[in-house]
C-alpha cells in the first residue's frame, strides 16, 4: 500500500463543488481511490483499524471532493443543509464551493456511502461486514437517503443474515439494519432475540431506533418475565396446599410427597433468588430464555407409593411447572409493516 500523502483527496467528481473532510479513517491509505482495497472498504480487512499515529501528531482526515448536485439529488439532509438560506447555501453561492467536516466512528461507511451517491458503483464492495453495514445504515438515516442505496443495501443483508446474534448488542444492530433499510424478516427475527436474551432494560445504544420500538421491545420484556415470575409464586402457594393426591392426616407417603416436591421448588426459587424478596421492574440480571431453561430444569426425586409406582407422577415438580409454562407464550418479533411502525417508515 502507498504512503499516505498529508492531504489525500479522493476526487468523486473532478468538478465538484464540495469538500467532505472526514475524520476516523485509516492512517494508511493510499493516494487515489482506485488503489483502495474492496476488502478495507467492506470493513472485513484489519486494516480498517489501523487508525494511529505518532505522539504529538495529528490524525490526518480524508478529503472527498463531492458534488452538491448529487448530494441534493440523493439526500434529503443536504438538500436542507445547502438551501439558499442557510450558512452553506450562502457560501456556495458567494464563493462557489464550500467544505464541510464529517466527523462519523467509522470514516469508511461514509466514504462508500458517498461512492454510491455519485455512482460510483463498481468500486462499492458487493459485501460489507455487519460492523461497516450497522455503520452505513446510522449513515443512511441521518443523511436520509434511502433510495440511493436500495439496490446494495439488499445485496449486503442477503450476504450476511444467516448470522447469529449471541449478543444483546448485535441484536441491536440487526434492528437498526433492518429498521433502515426495511427488511421484515430480519426485523422480527431481531426484535424477538432482544426481548429474550437482555438482561436489563433496552437502550438504543446511539442507534437509530426510534423510540417507540425500544419502549415496546422493554414493555414486551417485563411482561413476560412478570407473567412467568408470579405464576411461580402461585404455584408455591398451590404446593403448599398438599399432595394432588388428597390431604394426609399423618406422615404417609402423600405427606411426604408434599414436603418433597414443596421442598425442591423452594430450594429452586431460592437459587434464583426469585422467592423473597420478590423480583420487580425491569428485572435486572434476569434473560428471558434463561429464565425458562432455569424452570424447565426444575424437578423434584420421585416418592413411591405401595399401591402405584405411578401415584405420585402428576405431583412432581417437572409435571407441575410444565403445566404452568403451557400458559406463556414465547415472546414474538415485532412486524415491520405492523402499525404504528409502518407510518414511521415513511420516507
Amino acid at each position: 500500500m502507498q504512503k499516505a500523502d498529508a492531504r489525500i483527496c479522493y476526487e468523486l467528481d473532478p468538478a465538484g463543488d464540495v469538500t467532505l473532510v472526514v475524520t476516523n479513517v485509516p492512517q494508511n491509505l493510499p493516494r487515489n481511490l482506485a488503489s483502495v482495497q474492496s476488502e478495507v472498504l467492506a470493513g472485513t480487512s484489519q486494516v480498517q483499524n489501523s487508525s494511529t499515529q505518532s505522539k504529538g501528531t495529528q490524525a490526518k482526515a480524508l478529503r472527498i471532493r463531492a458534488s452538491t448536485k448529487h448530494l441534493t439529488l440523493s439526500c434529503s439532509y443536504f438538500a436542507r443543509r445547502f438551501a439558499s438560506g442557510m450558512g452553506e447555501g450562502v457560501e456556495l453561492k458567494s464563493q462557489g464551493s464550500v467544505e464541510l467536516d464529517i466527523d462519523h466512528p467509522n470514516g469508511l461507511a461514509f466514504l462508500v456511502l458517498m461512492m454510491i451517491v455519485h455512482c460510483r458503483h463498481r468500486r462499492v464492495p458487493r459485501v460489507l461486514s455487519k460492523r461497516t453495514l450497522t455503520h452505513v445504515a446510522e449513515l443512511v438515516d441521518y443523511y436520509q437517503c434511502h433510495d440511493a442505496v436500495e439496490v446494495f443495501s439488499d445485496m449486503w443483508i442477503k450476504a450476511i443474515e444467516k448470522t447469529s446474534e449471541k449478543l444483546v448488542s448485535e441484536a441491536l444492530d440487526w434492528i437498526t439494519i433492518s429498521w433502515v433499510f426495511g427488511y421484515p424478516s430480519k426485523f422480527y427475527e431481531t426484535t424477538r432475540r432482544a426481548i429474550e436474551t437482555s438482561d436489563s432494560t433496552i437502550t438504543s445504544g446511539g442507534r437509530p431506533i426510534p423510540a417507540v420500538i425500544i419502549d415496546k421491545m422493554n414493555k414486551e420484556r417485563c411482561s413476560f418475565i412478570k407473567g412467568v415470575i408470579d405464576d411461580l409464586h402461585k404455584l408455591n402457594f398451590e404446593l403448599i396446599k398438599g399432595c394432588l393426591n388428597g390431604a394426609p392426616t399423618t406422615l404417609d407417603n402423600n405427606e411426604l410427597c408434599t414436603y418433597t416436591v414443596l421442598g425442591a421448588f423452594t430450594k429452586s426459587l431460592m437459587e434464583l433468588e426469585l422467592l423473597t424478596p420478590k423480583p420487580d421492574a425491569p428485572y435486572a440480571g434476569i434473560q428471558i430464555w434463561k429464565l425458562l431453561q432455569d424452570c424447565k430444569s426444575m424437578n423434584s426425586p420421585a416418592v413411591t407409593d405401595p399401591s402405584s409406582s405411578f401415584a405420585h407422577d402428576k405431583c412432581r415438580l417437572s409435571t407441575r411447572v410444565t403445566a404452568m409454562l403451557a400458559a406463556h407464550k414465547s415472546p414474538q418479533g415485532f412486524d415491520l409493516d405492523a402499525q404504528p411502525f409502518r407510518e414511521l417508515r415513511e420516507w
